[in-house]
């Protein structure tokens, strides 16, 4: 995955987003979207369009409990990309919670 993330970054890396937008990919283990480079969206728009976007695009039916994180910091779907605190490109990794059960 960080290969791909690596590939948009440097293919998108000249490009700069409009006023009041940002370059988003959603990276997931069925693919990443858009498949190459970035897709340019408005800051105050919620990171959750862009998630069902992908999800569509990438045929993934059910997405309950998945997160989206950048790095180790899991964002809130339902807020803005502003809100988040997110700016410039972001490679977005969307997928199901990989800590675990373990309370047994």
């Amino acid at each position: 995955m960080s290969n791909q993330s690596s590939a948009g970054q440097q293919a998108g890396a000249s490009q700069k987003p409009k006023p009041n937008h940002l370059r988003v990919a959603i990276v997931t283990t069925s693919g990443t979207y858009p498949e190459q480079d970035f897709d340019e969206v408005p800051i105050n728009q919620p990171l959750d369009v862009q998630l069902k976007k992908a999800a569509k695009a990438l045929g993934i039916s059910d997405t309950a409990g998945w997160l989206a994180k950048v790095g180790n910091t899991v964002l809130d779907p339902n807020k803005s990309y502003q809100d988040l605190g997110l700016n410039g490109e972001v490679s977005i990794d969307y997928g199901p919670d990989a800590t675990g059960g373990g309370n047994e």
